[in-house]
């Protein structure tokens, strides 16, 4: 065998004794308990994890459940003979056609019953009706349109 003098650094460490115990032994024994201690951490933090997950699950499931529940109801409540009766009980009934009208007449109709019909500004619906533009023209090539004239 070889003198311990002539042994390289790397093989020299592996000889440190620390009471009775070689170094290299020390450093695999506390990386050994660390590596213990950081998978109990992981493992715990992954089953509390799993929980969450496992509560959100319940809860989507319980509101899935909630939303088919007011779907049927919206559609038992939007039957049209339900609505309908609902209608006729408070003494509704649908428009007939002699009581529509066109857009262009409603300032006319308004001030016929003595209704003089303003827009949210105060100002008379008839005066806004007679400067609106024809219908699908664009307002600001109406303008273009009279600034060139």
């Amino acid at each position: 065998m070889s003198h311990p003098a002539q042994r390289n650094p790397v093989q020299r460490l592996f000889d440190v004794r620390l009471r009775g115990f070689r170094m290299v032994e020390l450093v695999a024994a506390i990386v050994l308990v660390a590596t213990i201690g950081f998978v109990y951490i992981a493992k715990t933090g992954a089953a509390e994890q799993a929980d969450q997950i496992a509560q959100l699950e319940s809860e989507v499931r319980v509101n899935q459940q909630r939303v088919r529940l007011l779907r049927a109801e919206v559609a038992s409540l939007e039957r049209p003979e339900r609505i309908e009766a609902l209608s006729e009980a408070a003494g509704l009934s649908p428009v007939t056609p002699d009581r529509q009208t066109a857009e262009a007449r409603l300032g006319e109709l308004a001030s016929s019953r003595g209704d003089e019909a303003v827009t949210p500004d105060g100002e008379p619906l008839t005066a806004l009706v007679a400067t609106a533009p024809p219908d699908g023209a664009n307002p600001a090539t109406r303008a273009d349109r009279e600034g060139a004239q």
